[in-house]
């Protein structure tokens, strides 16, 4: 990724600021602490006790990336770019220079449309799946608040993921449908519903493959019936070299309009059943989590 190949002073023009909002900008190794909702949808409001572990994450050979840092066993070694929607007078996006990384913002633009453009597309199909209106989940998300994400995990030493460090932490993601893109270098895990606790690994097939987990929201709406993926990225499966490779991915993701109640939604909740779920807005919801996170 180019962006994540530039100097830290050219990244940090677009840094995202110490706290939780706007979720924009650029985001430096151990910035975001996902290990903390960890389980949030299960009951698990407790935050996960972080062991600290001295570690030297280093290029074996010349490199733009160099970082001596102390590292807890739940922090992930991952730096990552946010960005949300073109027009957001709220939370406007935060930039590279132009002159540091031509063409890399009119990329991404278009980039964000096309995934806004399949996010709706696949939930007018869950829709109709479920013998809905078309338009039933598709007009609750039609003010696009939705964030895209690039994430850089730089290349370490495979002895510090022996140790049990993760490159990112186990948790779900936040909003309706996450679209996820991985590259080869592999680690990717989500875990078994039916024996919680336990992930198994999904490989790379194709540069063309599109990964759709289940996010916080869809799972608030459904009462349960459609459960968020819990997913984590760890050491590669079969890995024997002392050095695990830099590792690239993107995701988008989906997200309900800002002021669209995140509670059980009637339709959804079967006769006699009882709402697992509180009316919030999305607003609210995701303002806890990300409370949480930075």
């Amino acid at each position: 990724m180019r962006f994540f190949s530039l100097p830290l002073a050219a990244k940090t023009k677009a840094a995202h600021p110490c706290g939780p909002k706007p979720h924009r900008g650029y985001s430096y190794i151990g910035q975001e602490k996902l290990s903390k909702v960890k389980d949030y949808e299960k009951g698990n409001r407790d935050a996960v006790e972080v062991y600290d572990v001295k570690v030297s994450i280093l290029a074996p050979t010349s490199s733009s990336f160099s970082l001596r840092a102390t590292i807890g066993l739940t922090w992930f070694l991952q730096e990552s770019f946010d960005q949300g929607p073109v027009r957001d007078e709220l939370y406007p996006n935060r930039w590279p220079d132009e002159d540091d990384i031509p063409n890399f913002r009119a990329f991404m633009e278009r980039l964000y449309e096309r995934c806004h453009q399949i996010h709706q597309q696949i939930l007018q199909a869950l829709a109709l799946g479920l013998g809905l209106g078309l338009a039933f989940f598709r007009d609750m998300c039609d003010h696009n608040t939705s964030e895209l994400r690039l994430n850089h995990y730089p290349g370490c030493e495979a002895a510090i993921l022996h140790k049990g460090a993760k490159r990112i932490s186990e948790h779900t993601d936040f909003g309706t449908v996450t679209l996820l893109f991985q590259d080869s270098v592999g680690g990717l895990e989500i875990e078994d519903q039916d024996v919680p606790g336990d992930y198994f690994p999904i490989p790379f097939e194709n540069k063309a493959e599109m990964i759709v987990n289940i996010g916080d929201c869809l799972q608030r709406w459904s009462n349960d019936k459609f459960r968020a993926t819990s997913h984590r990225v760890v050491l590669p499966p079969g890995s024997s070299d002392a050095w695990v490779r830099d590792r690239y991915s993107v995701a988008y993701f989906g997200k309900p309009n800002r002021s669209q109640v995140v509670g059980t939604l009637p339709e959804l909740l079967p006769d006699g059943a009882k709402s697992k779920y509180s009316n919030i807005t999305t607003w609210e919801y995701i303002d806890e989590k990300l409370s949480l996170t930075y």
